[in-house]
């Protein structure tokens, strides 16, 4: 679980160079704050885990960045904290962390009874938004624990103490700066997932797509149609159980890498450029790359990050052919097609079954995707036109 949640993170956080691992950041100084304090070992999992979904509620990626200045908008503090807890209590293996989500902005006050889980993420948030990757790290300390003191009122006295005492080490800073923090902060994970109850893997994947789903609009259900298209297929191809589990899964994760495509390139209302669409090429690269901490289930992060494959061989990101693309990678590539179409975008309204069959049988036909599969889902699939 532990594993899935910080490859969440990572995506979440690969939008914009200015966001780029924050929550990893902020969940290492979490880390670091709890051992100081000598928190249970349950609290400081929960706290760590927290740390790296805490800004789960905010998708897009300008809200994103602006999270990360030194006074957010009020506004922008309280929503993305709601929808943070509200999005975590409808996982059951990550409900507990929704309380300390809700509430890591919170300012120190003693007679609140905030989780101390999340007083030292808002401690921790407030360190690493200072952190400027332009200037020599070192030269930034007096600086940051200076704007730190004049705040003291607003975080909890022991937090503060325990910040204090880690921060007079040079190490701890110039490994937040080389990013050398992420073999300490990786070990603590995987000891933590060894321990843990393994999660309900569909539910997790679920979760991913409704926030991947939320950077825009126009794609507000497309995961998990694609999930639903490329279940039903799998289906009709005679996949067993398990692989049509699997299939449904990778349908809700296949997007996963759009998590770094900004918000701007999803919502332009018309033709991409040659620049932005090399842009959108990145996403199943990240998708791929991202999905490989499922090593016992291998195929999800093919099926997943396979749909802009060809079978001609045009595809992208990896060039793969006929050969190289099994059934579920061909299931999934028509099940995105036929959901995009499908579905309404800046540019035009979705097409109707009618609109969308010649489309599809042209790119069956210059050998893009599966001629049989393609006709399977075209002469058979109950599709909604409403």
């Amino acid at each position: 679980m532990y594993k899935l949640v910080a490859t969440f993170s990572k995506a979440l956080d690969l939008s914009d160079l200015r966001i780029l691992n924050h929550s990893e950041r902020v969940a290492y100084i979490v880390l670091k704050l709890a051992n100081t304090l000598g928190l249970p070992e349950a609290e400081k999992n929960a706290a760590v885990l927290a740390a790296l979904v805490h800004d789960i509620g905010i998708s897009s990626t300008h809200w994103r960045v602006e999270s990360r200045s030194l006074r957010p908008p009020q506004s922008l503090i309280t929503e993305h904290c709601l929808a943070g807890a509200e999005l975590l209590r409808k996982v059951k293996s990550l409900a507990h962390l929704a309380e300390i989500v809700l509430h890591h902005h919170d300012l120190w006050d003693e007679a609140a009874g905030t989780p101390r889980a999340a007083l030292l993420i808002h401690m921790a948030d407030r360190v690493e938004v200072q952190l400027r990757p332009d200037r020599y790290i070192l030269g930034q300390v007096a600086s940051i624990t200076e704007h730190l003191d004049q705040l003291a009122p607003n975080f909890w006295p022991l937090a503060l103490a325990a910040f204090q005492e880690i921060s007079r080490s040079e190490s701890f800073w110039l490994d937040l700066a080389t990013g050398n923090y992420v073999e300490e902060l990786t070990d603590f994970i995987e000891r933590a997932d060894s321990a843990a109850e393994q999660p309900d893997l569909a539910e997790i994947a679920g979760l991913y797509a409704t926030v991947i789903d939320r950077k825009s609009p126009f794609t507000s259900r497309h995961s998990r149609g694609v999930a639903q298209v490329a279940r039903w297929l799998a289906e009709a191809a005679g996949l067993g159980p398990d692989q049509v589990k699997d299939m449904q899964i990778a349908g809700l994760l296949h997007d996963l890498g759009k998590l770094a495509v900004p918000d701007v390139i999803l919502e332009f209302p018309g033709r991409l450029s040659t620049e932005q669409m090399l842009v959108v090429k990145q996403h199943t690269y990240h998708t791929y790359h991202l999905l490989s901490v499922l090593t016992d289930h291998p195929h999800i992060k093919e099926w997943a990050a396979f749909h802009h494959e060809k079978l001609n061989g045009t595809g992208y990101p990896f060039r793969l052919d006929a050969s190289q693309l099994d059934l579920g990678a061909r299931i999934m590539a028509v099940a995105d097609v036929f959901q995009a179409l499908h579905e309404d975008r800046p540019y035009r309204q979705g097409l109707s079954l009618a609109e969308i069959t010649p489309i599809m049988a042209k790119m069956a036909a210059n050998n893009e995707i599966d001629r049989e599969l393609t006709d399977l889902l075209l002469t058979s699939y109950p599709v909604d036109e409403n």
